[in-house]
């Protein structure tokens, strides 16, 4: 064609090929470290979750974590961070305010739940209208619906997300002043619906 088009078979399972630079990791700086919160600093305000977590006393910490995403984004202040370890999060999410989600990392971390919403199952929906900032790293999007939605004038920045067998749309954008910006993650293997429409990055 011309034009470079990396081929992604040529990188191992976590990786993507970037043009001057060869596969890049999509694990974080460090690798997905180890314990159950990896190489993640802890910072004041995070609220942490951990399915795995069997007590019935959860507070945000880490000693002791929520087992849903949907509490500890009702506990997290704006300016915020829920922190995931490792597991399948079998919920959707709606963020209508400044919090970031970061996971341990993208081969370890899944969100696969969804929400119905007006333009359909949708696994990540940010929609907080403007001046509101949302940051989602080291995690795997992959559910039976749109992996991610935002709009009106959410601003997001994603980074080493992997968005994955996700149906109708992996990443959509728009309405009024949105903004997304992606950085080493990959979109694959978006699955079209029963019809054999969609299925696009």
């Amino acid at each position: 064609s011309g034009l470079c088009d990396p081929d992604p078979d040529l990188c191992g399972e976590g990786f993507i090929p970037v043009p001057s630079q060869g596969c890049v990791s999509l694990a974080p700086p460090g690798g997905c470290g180890e314990g159950t919160w990896g190489n993640i600093e802890e910072l004041p305000g995070d609220s942490h979750v951990d399915p795995s977590y069997l007590g019935d006393d959860s507070d945000g910490t880490r000693e002791k974590p929520y087992t849903n995403t949907t509490t500890a984004y009702t506990k997290t202040a704006a300016g915020g961070r829920m922190v995931l370890a490792a597991g399948d999060y079998d919920e959707g999410i709606k963020i209508s305010k400044s919090v970031s989600i970061i996971g341990r990392c993208s081969s370890m971390v899944t969100i696969s739940g969804v929400r119905n919403t007006q333009n359909g199952p949708v696994v990540l929906e940010l929609m907080p209208g403007t001046q509101v900032d949302i940051t989602v790293s080291d995690l795997r999007i992959s559910g039976p619906g749109i992996g991610l939605l935002a709009y009106w004038g959410a601003q997001v920045a994603l980074s080493r997300v992997v968005f994955d067998e996700n149906e109708i749309i992996g990443l959509l954008v728009g309405k009024l002043d949105t903004s997304v910006t992606l950085t080493d993650s990959l979109i694959a293997r978006t699955q079209p619906l029963p019809a054999g429409t969609w299925g696009v990055g």
